[in-house]
């Protein structure tokens, strides 16, 4: 079972969540081989940062803020260009680094192959922060499954309506590819009044995002259809699946 948890950070008044997911790893082989995946809340610039600090006592107004911040982003720049490691006050540290390869001793830095960039590690005042600071807090999971958006009939050129029968049909979404020569896998109408299940054999498009496939003669004319995608995500153990929050009618 995934489970997902958060760390809540209390920093003055202010209480803050990191979430993540515990996922099963991809590239190991071991079965009991999990890694978290933290879930950001979103990015924040200088300006919300600023802001923060308004927000936490400070009484130098924004502007003159901004203009301090402002000239020591341009300082570390010119620091960094000389070729120092430069240690932001215990929050991040940023030295110049060369990107790409040498074929040998006596190779020289050549703008085509190599390229000058700057290297961060977190300085040791803020993973203190968030060692000491952190409380854990375990959260419901949403489990990675296909996701239907919409379904158009080329027959009738509508969307999310009446489906022709022998037409050809496409499905939008995320995480919709499956695999063809699983036998619970795929593309399934099930009939609302029964519950019974035709499962869809031609395939012409089977993609994340899309799926093309033909309506086959046996869906009923008249008769309301439930469609639904059933796939293993990302190769996972667990079969997974998103029915339409709609019905379909045969045409």
């Amino acid at each position: 079972m995934i489970m997902a948890r958060s760390y809540i950070i209390f920093i003055g008044e202010y209480r803050m969540t990191i979430s993540y997911n515990i996922q099963q790893s991809r590239l190991s082989t071991t079965p009991d081989d999990y890694f978290a995946r933290v879930s950001l809340n979103s990015s924040v610039d200088i300006d919300r940062i600023i802001d923060r600090m308004i927000e936490q006592g400070s009484t130098i107004t924004k502007a003159d803020t901004f203009a301090v911040i402002e000239e020591a982003i341009k300082a570390t720049e010119s620091l960094l260009l000389d070729g120092f490691r430069v240690n932001f006050g215990g929050l991040v540290q940023l030295y110049p680094k060369i990107k790409g390869k040498f074929t040998g001793p006596l190779d020289s830095y050549n703008n085509s192959r190599h390229k000058l960039d700057v290297g961060t590690t977190p300085g040791a005042r803020v993973r203190k922060a968030l060692q000491q600071k952190g409380k854990v807090k375990q959260q419901e999971s949403i489990l990675p499954e296909p996701n239907i958006y919409q379904v158009f009939d080329f027959e009738s050129d509508e969307i999310n309506g009446p489906i022709t029968t022998g037409g050809i049909c496409s499905i939008r979404g995320n995480r919709l590819k499956f695999n063809g020569d699983s036998t619970d896998e795929g593309i399934y109408f099930i009939r609302t009044s029964d519950n019974s299940e035709v499962r869809i054999s031609h395939i012409f498009r089977n993609m994340p995002k899309e799926l093309v496939f033909s309506v086959p003669n046996t869906i009923i004319a008249e008769e309301s259809y439930y469609l639904e995608v059933r796939t293993r995500v990302f190769d996972g153990a667990d079969l997974r699946s998103d029915r339409f929050n709609a019905t379909f009618t045969a045409a």
